[in-house]
């Protein structure tokens, strides 16, 4: 089973954090609209010192405060901000996609 723990979206791209029920990682998901691809975020280090919570991945830097988030691309530096959003049938339709659950009818 999957859980969604939380997700964030602006015109471009969506970010979803998930956990699957046999395993006790966080998983990182990067959805790109404009060409409907797919990458797994790789966690690198995280900091929750203060009220921001700061995740590193090898793709980017992700800044979470509250219901918004800024994501900081490492290759191009392209800054987007993102408002957290409920995990409706989008992004539900999204994360059965990925893991490859869905199902033939439709």
């Amino acid at each position: 089973m999957i859980k969604i723990h939380s997700c964030y979206e602006d015109e471009t791209m969506i970010i979803i954090e998930l956990s699957k029920e046999e395993d006790h990682n966080n998983h990182w998901l990067h959805y790109e609209k404009n060409n409907g691809e797919f990458v797994r975020l790789w966690l690198r280090n995280c900091d929750f010192a203060n009220e921001v919570a700061e995740y590193y991945f090898e793709q980017g830097f992700l800044k979470v405060r509250e219901n918004t988030a800024v994501f900081i691309q490492k290759f191009n530096f392209q800054q987007h901000t993102l408002r957290k959003v409920p995990p409706g049938t989008k992004i539900l339709s999204l994360i059965e996609i990925y893991t490859g659950k869905m199902s033939a009818a439709g």
